[in-house]
């Protein structure tokens, strides 16, 4: 099995790969993430997610998996991940991943 890990002022990893959130700046080629709490409003959702569209992102996904998201954002693999309403438990290891490789995360 291979594990996300992250040793602080470190790096975060992959098994033994190190990772790197990835730097694209152009918005038609990002992958963003939405992941709702339990508690979601279902217009709101589709509210932000045609937001997002309308900004000119072009890729949406919606996994239910807030901290295996932040560590795909973490491997470079996705550009952000918009959280509404998780639980810590939730998020907190992924965004502990994240910020160790780069990301911003959330500002605890």
């Amino acid at each position: 099995m291979i594990e996300f890990t992250l040793r602080k002022k470190v790096g975060a990893f992959l098994g033994k790969r190190r990772l790197q959130v990835n730097q694209e700046g152009d918005i038609k080629r990002a992958t963003v993430t939405y992941v709702c709490g339990y508690d979601y409003c279902r217009e709101y959702k589709s509210e932000v997610i045609k937001k997002l569209f309308n900004l000119g992102v072009t890729r949406v996904t919606e996994n239910w998996t807030p901290s295996l998201d932040m560590c795909l954002v973490a491997a470079g693999k996705m550009e952000a991940l918009i959280d509404d309403g998780n639980e810590l438990y939730d998020f907190l290891p992924g965004n502990l991943i994240a910020r160790e490789a780069g990301g911003a995360g959330y500002g605890f």
